[in-house]
């Protein structure tokens, strides 16, 4: 029996599951986070620090992450640390390039611009994804359990379904009336919404469609350090609430017992950590390797082979002189070289421009690389490398000229390819492996937005992050943070009543 026990371990240290740490911390409850390998937002090559992704963060006054932060009694902090971008973002495709902004005059008088012959329908889009969006502030934040699971849940779930505008009472079908199927105004949106979700790019919908353009377009940021800034914000949140946080510790199992989750097996120890709840935020693979001999749970296992990744994120970097960024380029762009195409590998790219030093800068770019030849050719993410900086000599004229160096989180460079200079966590950190995968949409995926349930593992066991609405992108990662905390807060009947009776704001 262990001497060591916890209300709640949260397994991973990335967006998903520190939100819903830093959720229950402020609650009261007693939180253990273990980092389980969460890698940085960046890595060092050659003593240059550089990115391992982007750092767009596009949701960032949606009113999920408005009541997220405003339950915890910091929305006002984090709302200074968030920097809007003007324009958003731009795309650029061979013949046109647009600036979307927050300001629709403006936009507009980019498409007249650009498209002056789909002026007027590209207004009435326009009006079309404002309206449908307002309606699903509605249905999104209505404490929806997202996906439903049980038969309660699920008949809540259906009554709110009227609400939904591309449910069977709504309109949302007629999303691109008068704009063609090849039109470039259609590849541009569809552009930006493929890199803005984290599901299965090929799959989707008007729904997502409306709420990741809205979003993007609308309250596109960059919080004050980046991503990795907002992260460590919220695990000194979770500090100062008496949680404890240990990032490079991590589980080994997770201990299951009548199906019921009771702890963890850390590595370092022999002894088990008890917990009366563990949220798990890892990616899927890498879950599915912490059930040890009892082997993973058959509806988890099920649903796992459902959600089998087609796509991976891949992450290249190109250090060059400031000189070579094209005045008017925004921070962040879209840009599709041929659209008659595929929009993946290094047919949709995209770009993140930022300062690296005084004279330098780091152009980050990420593209979707097929996952089954990550997995099967050695060479292929080279080949799509040396094909990514081919495409980039377009869009940075001059860019031979000017390019220091080409780099890739997920490339080792070739000295140290033996490993007898890398040590085994650095080798593990880089491996493609560890590259953010994109999940297919498993049959019966609630709205076409939902991988795992989260409760699909077991009791007192709670899934969170990026693999639980993909569809929403980093809404999702919100909503799922917001749905694990709300769970389990009403699960403890006794902090519930104690929280009523000192006034705090929570939901009952």
């Amino acid at each position: 029996m262990s001497t060591r026990f916890y209300d709640v371990i949260v397994l991973g240290a990335e967006l998903g599951p520190l939100l819903a740490a830093a959720i229950l911390a402020k609650r009261g409850f007693r939180v253990l986070v273990l980092g389980c390998g969460t890698l940085d937002d960046t890595y060092e090559e050659d003593g240059v620090r550089l990115p391992r992704w982007p750092s767009y963060f596009g949701v960032g006054e949606t009113p999920i992450v408005r009541r997220v932060f405003s339950d915890m009694g910091l929305w006002q902090i984090v709302k200074r640390k968030l920097q809007p971008l003007d324009p958003s973002y731009q795309v650029v495709l061979p013949r046109a390039r647009l600036d979307v902004t927050r300001d629709h005059a403006r936009t507009m008088e980019e498409v007249a611009r650009e498209f002056p012959d789909a002026a007027g329908a590209v207004e009435a889009f326009y009006a079309r994804v404002g309206s449908l969006d307002s309606a699903l502030d509605a249905f999104l934040t209505d404490e929806l359990p997202l996906p439903p699971d049980g038969f309660f849940e699920r008949r809540r779930f259906q009554r709110a379904a009227v609400q939904n505008p591309f449910g069977p009472y709504g309109d949302g079908a007629a999303l691109w009336s008068g704009i063609a199927d090849d039109h470039p105004f259609r590849l541009a949106v569809q552009a930006q919404v493929r890199c803005a979700t984290w599901a299965d790019p090929d799959a989707l919908g008007p729904l997502q469609i409306v709420r990741l353009h809205a979003a993007w377009r609308n309250h596109g940021a960059v919080p004050e350090g980046g991503l990795a800034g907002l992260r460590a914000f919220l695990r000194e949140r979770i500090a100062l609430h008496a949680g404890e946080i240990a990032l490079e510790d991590g589980a080994e199992e997770i201990l299951l017992r009548r199906g019921r989750a009771v702890g963890v097996r850390r590595r370092r120890d022999e002894e088990p950590t008890g917990c009366q709840y563990v949220v798990a935020g890892l990616d899927l693979e890498r879950l599915l390797g912490m059930f040890g001999e009892r082997g993973v749970p058959e509806a988890l296992a099920e649903t796992a082979a459902e959600c089998r990744p087609r796509y991976r994120r891949f992450t290249c970097n190109l250090v060059v002189r400031s000189a070579v960024v094209p005045v008017g380029m925004a921070r962040h762009i879209f840009f599709v070289p041929e659209p008659g195409f595929p929009p993946i590998e290094d047919n949709l790219l995209f770009v993140e421009v930022g300062p690296l030093d005084a004279e330098r800068s780091v152009v980050c770019t990420q593209a979707f690389a097929l996952a089954d030849r990550v997995a099967s050719d050695p060479r292929y993410l080279e080949d799509l490398e040396r094909r990514i900086v081919s495409r980039l000599d377009w869009l940075f004229p001059f860019l031979d000229r000017h390019l220091l160096r080409v780099s890739s989180p997920w490339i080792l460079p070739e000295p140290l390819r033996d490993g007898t200079r890398v040590p085994p966590a650095e080798r593990e950190a880089r491996s493609p492996a560890r590259m953010p995968c994109v999940p297919g949409v498993p049959h019966g995926s609630t709205l076409g937005l939902t991988c795992l349930s989260h409760r699909l593992a077991g009791r007192h066991l709670y899934l969170t992050g990026r693999s639980v609405i993909p569809g929403l992108g980093d809404e999702g990662v919100f909503l799922s943070a917001w749905t694990v905390a709300r769970i389990i807060t009403q699960k403890d009947p006794r902090r519930v009543r104690l929280r009523r009776e000192l006034g705090s704001v929570i939901e009952s």
